[in-house]
């Protein structure tokens, strides 16, 4: 800031009292010009509005314990200054000292807002190397250059004897106590730095989407010790960690743990999922009456030394295949295996279908026996017939015979076989439904059939899931048409 010699008349007085001293020896004025608005005296160039040894004029010093504020020395800084050894210093525009006494900003650098920047911030103005706010500067009042005389305010921009509405005589200058950083509520109480006067408060500037919460900026949309509020803690829960989600408090289950119950947050995640047997590994997993291990339920052995077993079950009894025979286990965990059906070479699949046990046997057809006893009697018999598949749905027992190549199905009342495809090499799964048959072949794809048809489905081949209607004995297509069953109709 540039010096006013009509500021000079306080001075010359101060002196005459004795508040400062002068050399014996004046320095002489150099013709020399100084940069950044200094005075040259003798080979120094000094800034004399701040300099206690040449405070005002070359050769004015202040006595010790003084400081040199604008020029004129005084037992104290001038508001808005800072005292910087013994020099009265403005540390949002001084290029020697920007935001902090004796930080000096680089060459072609300016000290903007108490920081070195290439430029002065919007709403200030270089002068001189100096970045003035024109709406309050007594020396550069609107524009740079152009001081107040004695007396007068600069406020807005413009020179007056008083303050417009609004505005605090602070020391000369007129300023908004509601929203000046450097007379924040109260003249000469100044905001630290990363602060802004709001209301006359200074309070910490927070980001996009950051809260000030006693100084402190906080995310109150993700913070669980600020969530939706400054003053609002996410609770602590058992086995859990607290989360705040768009400004909702939550918690996340730690590792193996689970909220298995009413889902409230003072449950917490209180079970185990790694021990508890009604929730192992995951929240309704039930073990059965058996043990929880790492999330495991544990594996009851049933029987032992068995290998490419064919297996079904029906909740009360397990049927699978043993030595050339079919075994029957009871699953009321206290008895041991019995012979359901002896002299069976190889029993492929098996299925219970009501109170019966069906299977399809090596060689030698499909067979059927009384779940709770009776003797094994066959559906359809044929020889070399070798069966990887087999379902039971709608009546009928379908299987699969890899000899050749071919699906059929049988009556679950018995009778001759009947030929639903041909050319299904290594059927692997087969099932029914109201209207179709599925299968999938060798390579994997699923395939299907009609259920009623005039006339056999044969050589259905490739990759893929293929189906074929089920094929409709006399009296059902009687029954469809609503007349009595016909033996002629052709099917």
């Amino acid at each position: 800031m540039s010096f006013r010699w009509l500021r000079a008349a306080p001075l010359l007085l101060s002196c005459v009292l004795g508040a400062c001293s002068s050399d014996s020896t004046e320095p002489v004025v150099d013709s020399k010009a100084c940069a950044d608005g200094k005075t040259r005296c003798g080979s120094a160039c000094v800034d004399l509005n701040k300099d206690p040894r040449y405070c005002g004029a070359c050769g004015r010093s202040c006595d010790v314990g003084q400081v040199c504020s604008r020029g004129s020395c005084q037992l104290a800084c001038q508001n808005g200054l800072t005292d910087c050894s013994g020099g009265c210093t403005n540390l949002k525009t001084d290029l020697g000292s920007c935001g902090a006494c004796e930080t000096r900003c680089d060459s072609g650098m300016v000290c903007s807002a108490g920081t070195c920047a290439a430029s002065c911030q919007a709403g200030l103005t270089l002068c001189a190397g100096l970045c003035i706010d024109t709406q309050g500067d007594l020396d550069n009042c609107g524009a740079c250059g152009k001081p107040c005389a004695q007396g007068q305010l600069c406020a807005k921009g413009k020179c007056s004897r008083s303050c417009e509405q609004g505005l605090v005589d602070c020391n000369g200058q007129c300023r908004d106590l509601t929203a000046d950083e450097a007379n924040c509520g109260v003249c000469a109480t100044a905001c630290a730095a990363g602060e802004r006067c709001v209301a006359g408060k200074c309070v910490v500037e927070c980001g996009t989407g950051l809260t000030d919460c006693s100084g402190s900026c906080k995310d109150l949309a993700h913070d669980p010790t600020h969530c939706g509020d400054c003053a609002m803690v996410c609770p602590a829960a058992p086995n859990a960690t607290p989360v705040c989600t768009d400004s909702t408090c939550g918690f996340v289950c730690k590792a193996n743990f689970a909220n298995c119950g009413s889902g409230s947050s003072q449950d917490g995640c209180n079970t185990d999922l790694s021990t508890d047997p009604f929730n192992c590994g995951a929240c309704g997993h039930f073990c059965l009456g058996k043990s929880c291990v790492a999330s495991q339920c544990e594996v009851e052995t049933l029987v032992t030394g068995l290998t490419d077993t064919a297996l079904t079950s029906n909740g009360q009894f397990l049927f699978y295949r043993g030595y050339e025979s079919i075994m029957q286990l009871p699953l009321d965990g206290g008895s041991v295996p019995v012979v359901f059906a002896s002299g069976v070479p190889i029993a492929f699949q098996m299925a219970i279908h009501g109170n019966f046990l069906i299977w399809t046997e090596y060689n030698t057809g499909v067979w059927t026996a009384p779940i709770l006893g009776g003797t094994p009697m066959p559906l359809a018999t044929g020889s070399g017939w070798l069966s990887e598949a087999m379902t039971v749905g709608q009546g009928y027992v379908y299987w699969t015979n890899d000899s050749d190549s071919s699906i059929r199905r049988v009556s679950l009342a018995g009778g001759q076989p009947e030929l639903i495809a041909t050319n299904q090499s290594a059927v692997s799964a087969i099932d029914t439904d109201a209207t179709h048959v599925y299968w999938t072949n060798q390579a994997g794809g699923p395939e299907r059939s009609p259920r009623f048809l005039q006339r056999l489905t044969t050589n259905i081949s490739g990759p893929g899931i293929h189906r074929s209607r089920r094929v409709l004995a006399a009296h059902e297509k009687a029954a469809s048409l609503g007349s009595t069953p016909d033996s002629t109709c052709d099917f």
